[in-house]
């Protein structure tokens, strides 16, 4: 396929917090990045095709207090490159939290 070829990376961040609106005390856990390549074919401005790549963030919390109820959350950045518009899409997103105790 001919047309314009666009770059495009991100960072998924995994934030924690001591309050749902993740004004207390938040926290930048760890992150994942990774990147995509774009084509836009002759003719076209705003139809694309291209691959993505998966990227899986893991993390084991142990600067945990008791009696504190913390939240979480995946955050998504992007960074694009010869690309005027658009936005990066999650097709599938799973966060699973395992709690253990002793």
């Amino acid at each position: 396929m001919t047309g314009n070829q666009a770059l495009a990376g991100y960072f998924l961040v995994l934030r924690r917090a001591e309050d749902p609106a993740f004004t207390v005390n938040p926290t930048i856990l760890t992150y994942g990045s990774g990147i995509c390549a774009l084509r836009f074919p002759n003719g076209l401005g705003s139809a694309t095709s291209g691959f993505n790549m998966s990227t899986s963030v893991s993390y084991v919390d142990l600067n945990l207090s008791p009696g504190v109820t913390y939240y979480y959350r995946l955050e998504l950045y992007g960074n694009t490159f010869n690309v005027n518009g658009g936005t990066f899409d999650i097709y599938e997103r799973n966060l699973s939290v395992l709690q253990i105790k002793r």
